[in-house]
């Protein structure tokens, strides 16, 4: 399927906010603050923060880290939000 240069626009403006939404659902669910993710994965709360508002897009790597430190999945965080 050819993409269209707004649709690809769309996806890299979309992905890393509805990643980020995942990403803040999963860590409520383990009952963890940012701060306690955050010293898990040896990174800043305001780097989480970022993360889980879709200001800034993750690395696989980066991602990686985080779904093995709250024991789940990477295709949790690509699971449809209800948004």
């Amino acid at each position: 399927m050819q993409l269209t240069e707004k649709q690809i626009r769309n996806l890299k403006t979309e992905s890393p906010i509805r990643v980020g939404r995942q990403l803040k659902r999963l860590r409520k669910s383990r009952n963890l603050t940012q701060v306690e993710l955050g010293a898990l994965v040896l990174m800043d709360r305001q780097y989480i923060y970022k993360l889980e508002s879709g200001k800034v897009a993750p690395s696989i790597s980066t991602l990686a880290i985080l779904v093995t430190a709250m024991d789940c999945e990477l295709r949790d965080l690509f699971q449809l939000d209800s948004h």
